[in-house]
């Protein structure tokens, strides 16, 4: 959550709203705007990591499998 609030502080440093919108308004939507791709990456990362622990479990219990076997 660290890396999140910073990466928001550094963008919002950078980006200077538009002279016609209001500059709360402006930054609340980049704010959400981050934070919801920051959700989504999440999100596939802990998928991935699923992913690899399902075929990881199944790997194991076919080794497990085979040494009950034999």
């Amino acid at each position: 959550m660290l890396e999140l609030t910073m990466i928001e502080a550094i963008v919002m440093f950078l980006i200077t709203p538009p002279e016609t919108s209001n500059r709360l308004t402006f930054y609340i939507t980049l704010g959400i705007a981050i934070f919801i791709i920051y959700v989504l990456a999440e999100i596939m990362m802990w998928f991935q990591k699923y992913q690899q622990s399902k075929k990881l479990t199944i790997q194991l219990k076919r080794l497990q499998e085979s040494v009950n076997q034999g």
